[in-house]
């Protein structure tokens, strides 16, 4: 097996096993530091991402890529901080 195939089938697992990748986005002047999958977290990649009210946000780029963590753990930690701040908004 070649070596991209070899990198193909660790990217495919990856994705299957779901892992998330800390990434930090750029889009018009404006940065945000977000988890997306770890197949989309290429730098150099442009990605669309979904906002809270569900509507979707195209051209955001991929300058670094940082922690890779599985889906369901980012899942969780995001889930937390949202309970947290509901119990904590007056």
């Amino acid at each position: 097996m070649s070596i991209g195939a070899v990198s193909a089938a660790l990217a495919a697992n990856e994705h299957r096993a779901g892992f998330s990748t800390q990434v930090r986005l750029v889009k018009e002047g404006a940065a945000q530091i977000v988890y997306i999958p770890s197949h989309l977290a290429q730098v150099g990649k442009t990605v669309k991402i979904q906002r809270e009210d569900g509507t979707w946000d195209d051209g955001w780029q991929v300058k670094e890529t940082y922690t890779k963590l599985p889906t369901a753990y980012v899942q969780d930690r995001a889930n937390d901080f949202k309970r947290t701040r509901k119990a904590s908004d007056a």
